[in-house]
């Protein structure tokens, strides 16, 4: 759709001249072609709306933005206003790219840590059972073998129905999509139709955004309220999981978690030196495998994913041939040295205190060698949680090297003596 009264139906009260067409939509007035709509918004660190003129001599078409008191300006295109536009950018985009999410299966995972691992290993699985699967997340967006790397982990609202359409156009079936509750807070995914969502789990992360644990978590229950999911896959071994389902979800709800409480969980699971055996009980019988990953924290990760395929309406004997052929995804417990190789060198995403808890932990079940940990931490995020991942990685590791993770902007030593504070026996 390119005509601008149809982008724009139900969004602005005045009316649109029928003959407006637009060739694109941009968020960025340095991307503007010919004839495209440029939006504007308000943004944490600057106004697209400040940027309407560099749009304009763009050659922007048309300008839509967030609307404020007093005059918008006089400009040589149409110009509209619109409250609360962030709510109606996904849906005008939806529009323009013929309704990708419409034509594919789609799955989404939120949740502080899982999310990645999810989504590669359902992408994986989804392949193994006849379907061609694309993931948009932290590691990339396309087919799970031939990632492109993308800047945010959920897109805007813009690039991401782009990134649907692309997949619709290369013959793709399904897609897995990490949600973040930045995207959430600020609308991204609004305009995606999502089949199935899955809920992994929540500790702290983003407090320097979101200011409280409550509010991160009404971020990340805003995926099951107001997306139209069919399937809601949640953890109800974490607290805020069970409280979701307690508050009610307006969509089938499948529970999995660690105990009987749940839908789906382990009968048994058992930690080798190269991957996991595990056992499920689900309502349709047990479901069992064996997979190439590390660490008993994916455990959580292979349950929650076989819930998914369930909610999908897979067979439990196709689930068991499709969940045998995962691999690790990038960065997530990977085994990045031989199998034979003297030492073992695994990497993992780990970036919150949980996450790195969980795998100094599962480390610890795969070997009786000794754990050298090398981290750091993000500049410009919740620096409270540095001290405990110090804490954590004293407590749990052998010897621990600290190091720069991308500081950004804020003083590296600093970054570096706040997680030091937390550590007491390893200190040099």
């Amino acid at each position: 759709v390119n005509s601008l009264s149809a982008l724009l139906e139900g969004v602005v009260d005045v009316p649109v001249p029928e003959q407006l067409r637009v060739t694109g939509l941009s968020l960025d007035s340095r991307s503007i072609e010919h004839g495209d709509l440029f939006v504007g918004v308000p943004g944490l660190e600057a106004d697209g709306r400040s940027y309407v003129p560099q749009a304009v001599a763009g050659g922007a078409g048309a300008v839509l933005v967030e609307a404020r008191d007093g005059s918008g300006g006089q400009y040589e295109v149409p110009c509209y206003q619109v409250r609360n536009l962030r709510q109606y950018i996904g849906l005008i985009a939806s529009r323009f790219y013929g309704f990708p999410s419409r034509l594919l299966c789609v799955i989404g995972f939120t949740g502080t840590n899982g999310k990645t691992t999810c989504a590669g290993l359902t992408a994986q699985a989804l392949e193994a059972l006849g379907r061609r699967s694309g993931v948009i997340g932290t590691v990339g967006a396309g087919r799970f073998d031939s990632l492109r790397p993308i800047s945010l982990t959920t897109p805007d609202a813009i690039s991401l129905q782009a990134e649907l359409a692309q997949m619709v156009d290369a013959g793709l079936d399904s897609v897995c999509i990490e949600i973040s509750s930045h995207a959430l807070d600020q609308a991204r995914v609004r305009g995606v139709d999502i089949d199935a969502a899955v809920f992994t789990n929540l500790s702290r992360d983003h407090l320097d955004y979101h200011g409280s644990m409550d509010a991160y978590a009404a971020s990340k229950f805003l995926l099951f309220q107001d997306h139209g999911v069919r399937a809601a896959i949640i953890n109800t071994s974490d607290p805020y999981g069970a409280e979701f389902v307690r508050a009610g979800i307006p969509a089938k709800v499948w529970t999995y978690g660690s105990d009987n409480l749940a839908n789906v969980y382990p009968e048994k699971s058992e930690v080798f030196p190269t991957g996991i055996r595990l056992r499920l009980a689900t309502p349709v019988g047990s479901i069992s495998f064996q997979v190439s990953l590390l660490g008993r924290l994916n455990v959580m990760n292979l349950v929650a994913v076989v819930t998914a395929l369930l909610a999908l309406e897979y067979s439990s004997a196709a689930i068991e041939r499709a969940m045998s052929t995962l691999r690790p995804v990038p960065g997530r417990m990977e085994l990045v040295s031989e199998s034979d190789a003297p030492v073992h060198v695994v990497v993992d995403y780990a970036h919150t205190p949980a996450a790195l808890e969980q795998a100094l932990d599962s480390l610890r079940e795969h070997t009786p060698q000794r754990i050298w940990c090398v981290f750091g931490c993000g500049g410009e995020r919740d620096p409270g949680k540095r001290p405990e991942m110090g804490a954590i990685a004293d407590r749990l590791a052998d010897n621990i090297v600290l190091t720069n993770d991308n500081p950004r902007a804020e003083d590296p030593l600093r970054i570096l003596r706040q997680i030091e504070s937390g550590i007491e026996r390893h200190k040099a």
